[in-house]
């Protein structure tokens, strides 16, 4: 398991853009946000590694980040994107305190993959923890040359 906390000076960045969601259509909102994104950053080759990868953690930091949450709560959950020299960075909040664990693989599971998923399709992914009992889980893909 990655890390619990951030590589020193992995977060000083370029461009930032970050992203409010609303639980109803969290996932899907991200994923437009990231296309829109990576087009403006002229990354649209990284576009469906991304939109599987944001999905992915958007759905983990509604389906755990807010298990103990009121509805109200899900409106801290955020996606941040970061662009700096060779890479990209996605990033997740949410209120929750419990760290992220990649489930046993079980081929006949129609659940707990993602972890997994986020795993092989990024260079690297970790989460740290943050003021207030949030954590952050993030992943990085490589910019290509």
């Amino acid at each position: 398991m990655p890390d619990a906390l951030l590589p020193a000076g992995r977060w000083v960045c370029e461009h930032v853009a970050p992203s409010p969601l609303d639980a109803g259509l969290a996932s899907r909102a991200a994923r437009d946000f990231t296309g829109q994104l990576l087009r403006r950053w002229g990354l649209l080759v990284l576009s469906e590694d991304a939109a599987v990868i944001v999905s992915e953690l958007v759905t983990n930091a509604l389906r755990h980040g807010l298990r103990d949450l009121s509805g109200a709560a899900a409106a801290q959950v955020e996606l941040i994107w970061w662009l700096r020299a060779g890479e990209v960075t996605c990033m997740v909040t949410d209120p929750g305190t419990e760290p992220p664990v990649m489930a046993p693989t079980d081929p006949l599971a129609e659940a707990g993959r993602g972890l997994h998923v986020v795993e092989a399709l990024s260079e690297t992914w970790g989460w740290t923890r943050l003021e207030g009992c949030r954590k952050a889980v993030w992943a990085t893909l490589p910019v290509p040359a």
